[in-house]
């Protein structure tokens, strides 16, 4: 047979009652398809064949695709299984990279290996051209050749060099144009850009976000803090700030590799001032923030400091236990830290909260839905003891 040029993958939105998703393009066995499934944000998981999902044929074989069918292992049974609506599927060909086809010299001839082995290369080449199809290109017209990529290198931005010739890693300090420095309020998109310094009105409009209006417009060293809206402030003065809001002084511990007071001529940048505001939050009226989405690994949960409710979906999207809860980066959670640990939107299986030297808990607790919680506080070298429990399924 002939082969077209045709899609070889296609994508479709779970709803919590689709289980058989069609394809079109033509493969030669049921190994030669790779179904992922990707959740709300943005993680992918490549399911296996049998133990997640079968593939049919059309009218017997896969000349015109197939169907996909999702299933799920449900007491010893393989059974029909609907992802909810915070995921997509994506089926796509995943032929083998080798010619299987034998031709032996002076034997007979059999045109139908013959094609097959031609229609084969031919998936092969839809394949490799889908995955070119997805990369970064110059535009046709470009004269650019041999641009290589440089090694990644961690908390680094890749950027083009100085002669204009290739690409190098950039460095982790924030380079400024105060003529081109946004006056406008950043709000909700506050981490739109990392690179730029805010100016004094972007930072002193966030504080009142996050301080619940409670940001004071006492002049500030002979100058008033909206006085001057296209200048960063120094990092003494952000940080003089925000102890005259919250009344305290703020530790001096190491920042970001550098201490807060260490340098006091250079604007920190955007996140560093928006982590510093938000640290202070919890004691100047602000609130537990966002929902965090987070997948048990080896029976934990890691955190970051500011993330306090968390959405818990087991490991391989299965039921699974949790024993401790670790700080990002290494080490423990602050004494005081408070966790609403509840399940994800969808949620059709148990995750276990186990009683243990860790999370110090009445008796297990057990969510099921995304309205069951319990609520945790840190009482220090990374160790929780249970507050409240609701089974609300």
């Amino acid at each position: 047979m002939t082969i077209a040029a045709e899609d070889t993958r296609v994508k479709y939105t779970c709803n919590g009652i689709l289980t058989d998703f069609d394809f079109t393009f033509k493969i030669f066995s049921e190994d030669d398809i790779a179904v992922i499934v990707t959740d709300s944000d943005g993680d992918e998981t490549l399911l296996a064949l049998t133990t997640d999902f079968t593939v049919e044929g059309v009218n017997g074989d896969f000349t015109n695709g197939g169907t996909v069918s999702t299933v799920k292992d449900i007491d010893g049974t393989m059974t029909a299984y609907a992802w909810s609506a915070d995921y997509e599927i994506t089926i796509m060909l995943a032929i083998d990279l080798e010619q299987e086809t034998d031709l032996i010299y002076a034997g007979g001839y059999s045109s139908r290996s013959v094609e097959t082995m031609s229609d084969r290369l031919t998936k092969i080449c839809q394949q490799l051209a889908e995955k070119l199809g997805r990369a970064l290109k110059f535009k046709k017209t470009s004269d650019e050749v041999d641009v290589e990529f440089p090694d990644l290198i961690p908390n680094k931005f890749i950027r083009v060099n100085s002669d204009g010739d290739g690409l190098e890693m950039g460095g982790t300090t924030a380079e400024v144009d105060e003529d081109k420095i946004s006056n406008i309020a950043y709000g909700v998109s506050w981490d739109g850009i990392t690179d730029v310094a805010p100016s004094k009105n972007a930072v002193y409009d966030q504080m009142e976000v996050v301080m619940d209006g409670l940001v004071s417009d006492d002049p500030y060293d002979a100058t008033t803090w909206n006085g001057e809206t296209d200048t960063a402030p120094s990092k003494n003065a952000v940080r003089d700030k925000i102890e005259t809001i919250v009344g305290a002084s703020i530790s001096d511990v190491a920042y970001d590799a550098t201490t807060w007071d260490d340098v006091t001529d250079v604007a920190p940048s955007k996140n560093a001032v928006r982590d510093k505001i938000e640290t202070m939050g919890g004691s100047a009226g602000g609130n537990l923030g966002s929902v965090a989405s987070k997948t048990i690994a080896s029976n934990a949960i890691t955190l970051a400091s500011t993330e306090h409710i968390v959405a818990l979906t087991g490991e391989g999207n299965v039921a699974d236990d949790l024993t401790a809860i670790t700080k990002t980066g290494g080490g423990d959670l602050d004494a005081g830290h408070l966790v609403v640990l509840k399940g994800k939107a969808g949620l059709a299986y148990d995750i276990t909260i186990n009683d243990n030297d860790d999370l110090r808990i009445q008796t297990v607790f057990t969510i099921n839905s995304e309205y069951d919680s319990i609520t945790l506080v840190c009482v220090g070298s990374g160790v929780f003891i249970e507050i409240a429990r609701s089974s609300n399924a």
